[in-house]
């Protein structure tokens, strides 16, 4: 008379397998994640510059400068109407302006996600997406400050375009 079920051995075999797929596809999640945060970064900013250019084509003039900020963010023109900029969860922005002529006529824009290893940039003067990517920026709110805005000048020397 033979018994039905699994040998010890068989048993063994089955959770062996299971650990390898387990071991090949937890570090895809991770590297999916990390990609993730770094896209509602790019995408923040995407929309960030969206709203200032159609501010700007309005009133002809762009936003006072913006400290590192996250979540719901007002921003003020000078002397218009307040507009909200609502920021992904985890995303930090910051942007400076150009008043060299006496109007805000220039700005640059960073983002970056807390968990994410990638930085974004824009310059008014631009329409490229400039980007640093380090792993030390993981945790952090605004890796590299937001450089300063100047007129008819590309701002963001140094860093790589997307």
């Amino acid at each position: 008379m033979r018994r039905k079920g699994f040998t010890l051995i068989e048993l063994l075999v089955v959770i062996a397998i299971i650990a390898i797929l387990a071991a090949i596809a937890l570090p895809q999640f991770a590297k999916y994640r990390l990609r993730a945060f770094n896209s509602a970064a790019e995408s923040d900013l995407k929309n960030i510059r969206t709203v200032f250019e159609a501010y700007y084509s309005d009133y002809f003039t762009y936003p006072q400068q913006i400290p590192a900020s996250t979540g719901n963010i007002t921003v003020q023109y000078p002397g218009k109407p307040q507009e909200t900029i609502s920021l992904s969860n985890g995303v930090y922005m910051q942007a400076n302006v150009s008043t060299a002529t006496g109007a805000n006529d220039s700005y640059t824009v960073v983002t970056h996600h807390t968990g994410g290893d990638e930085e974004y940039g824009g310059d008014s003067d631009a329409a490229a997406v400039y980007f640093k990517k380090d792993r030390t920026y993981i945790g952090q709110q605004i890796p590299e400050a937001c450089p300063g805005a100047n007129a008819n000048q590309i701002d963001f020397g140094g860093w790589n375009i997307k």
